[in-house]
């Protein structure tokens, strides 16, 4: 499958439109969401995502989750020292 891309580009205040790039790779994602994302695990379980944040100094990784009703991904949650807010990172990637 061949896909155009369209990309404007915001430059010192002003809006650039680049050329289209066509592609026939795979875009992977990943996207940072807030703790009130009701997420259903892989066990058919939802429940908020601020429920899943792990101890301090831990990283967990839930595979196979769904969040919105129907959009398939991965979840990565972690709890850093030195930083203020617990980070959830959703993904399409398992890695």
């Amino acid at each position: 499958m061949l896909i155009n891309i369209d990309f404007t580009v915001r430059y010192r205040w002003r809006w650039y439109s680049l050329p289209s790039a066509p592609t026939t790779e795979q875009w992977n994602w990943g996207v940072r969401v807030k703790s009130n994302l009701q997420i259903t695990l892989a066990n058919g379980k939802t429940q908020s995502l601020k429920e899943l944040f792990p101890p301090k100094d831990h990283v967990h990784l839930f595979p196979g989750i769904k969040v919105l009703g129907d959009v398939e991904c991965h979840l990565g949650t972690a709890n850093c020292r030195g930083v203020k807010k617990l980070w959830a990172v959703l993904t399409n990637t398992p890695d």
